[in-house]
């Protein structure tokens, strides 16, 4: 009733009142002065039509979630080999810049599926001055997919941070789900439990929190994790001097990245 006396219930005539024009609304974010706000809005709606397309002659189903994080790494990895454009756009909700974080220790983690059928992760701790203090990598003979071995690796990161004392902590990943997943900004029910678990060794801790890295500056730990392939688990502390040593290109892990696959 109280609609209907303001004159303002959802009809054709009064909806059609706010509608603005399409061109309007194009031109209006073409024009924005936010660089990745139109990276963003361009790659949205080319996803949504390939997207659509594949709902209408393939049967698939929509997820407006899955189309917006699709979106947005296919932006930052497009960002991530266009250096000159990556200079002028910057994708500050997707990517945290460590050297920003000097309140707390950091903890770089990353894994990789093996063909042999092995799982592997590596971990680089760094100091708050940014110096290498522990270095780690671990191969377990188990199969996983991409998504669930880089929560694990968060997982283990956390169970490490715990055991030697660390309370104080910022976890880098590059896979963005996982880290999506553990802050309860996505639901991927595959590692759903994992991220809870993740969740509850956080709440141990007195400042702990897991954010987004770029491939580029999680390549440490990507290193460590390709060389647990032929050492197995091993720590060391400080830098492992094994990894300037071992050639990324002889592994035999074939790693692949949690980012889905773009239809």
């Amino acid at each position: 009733m109280w609609r209907l006396a303001k004159n303002i219930l959802p009809t054709r005539s009064n909806l059609h009142k706010k509608d603005i024009d399409l061109h309007d609304w194009i031109l209006k974010w073409m024009v924005c002065q936010d660089p990745l706000g139109v990276q963003l809005f361009c790659t949205l709606l080319w996803k949504f039509w390939a997207r659509r397309n594949a709902v209408i002659f393939n049967g698939w189903q929509m997820d407006a979630t899955w189309l917006a994080l699709d979106a947005m790494n296919f932006v930052h990895e497009f960002n991530e080999v266009n250096p000159s454009r990556n200079r002028r756009v910057q994708v500050s909700q997707a990517i945290s810049d460590p050297s920003r974080s000097t309140s707390m220790n950091s903890i770089f983690v990353d894994a990789g599926c093996c063909n042999s059928g092995h799982t592997v992760w590596g971990l680089v701790l760094r100091n708050l001055n940014g110096e290498t203090v522990f270095s780690a990598c671990k191969r377990e003979d188990i199969t996983a997919e991409p998504l669930l071995a880089e929560a694990l690796g968060v997982r283990w990161v956390l169970q490490v941070a715990t055991d030697q004392g660390i309370n104080s902590i910022s976890i880098y990943s590059d896979a963005t789900h996982v880290v999506n997943c553990i802050n309860k900004r996505s639901n991927f029910a595959a590692i759903n439990l994992i991220a809870q678990e993740c969740r509850n060794l956080m709440a141990g801790l007195t400042n702990a929190s897991v954010m987004f890295v770029s491939r580029t500056q999680n390549c440490d730990a990507h290193n460590l994790a390709s060389l647990a392939k032929v050492v197995g688990s091993r720590t060391w502390v400080g830098v492992s001097p094994l990894v300037s040593d071992f050639s990324v290109s002889t592994a035999v892990c074939n790693f692949i990245s949690c980012v889905p696959t773009c239809y």
